[in-house]
């Protein structure tokens, strides 16, 4: 008998050490929630899959396509291939100056 409550002390002692002392203060811990926060998690829930439903399109071989969110409203990206090619031919006199790169 004395040995099976060691082997439970000891299981609540590791659960206890691995947790920080925060969390085990936290009435979260106990299973108490803020019914505020819930709340709002529910409508910020609601709200994305609302904006997800209005912005896929069904192809007509029944796919579905989304674009990614961080992607919708951006401009192209300037070409550098000007300034590109300029550093590209200085490094290559540095080389063949010998002054490497």
């Amino acid at each position: 008998m004395s040995r099976l409550c060691y082997t439970g002390c000891d299981t609540v002692l590791n659960v206890i050490s691995l947790s920080s002392i925060i969390e085990l203060w936290g009435l979260e811990s106990i299973g108490i929630h803020d019914p505020n926060q819930r709340l709002s998690e529910i409508k910020e829930h609601l709200k994305m899959v609302q904006d997800f439903g209005n912005s896929v399109i069904v192809l007509p071989v029944g796919r579905y396509e989304h674009c990614l969110p961080f992607r919708s409203n951006t401009n192209e990206l300037t070409s550098n291939k000007e300034l590109t090619w300029k550093r590209h031919k200085k490094k290559c006199a540095n080389a063949h100056n010998g002054m490497g790169f």
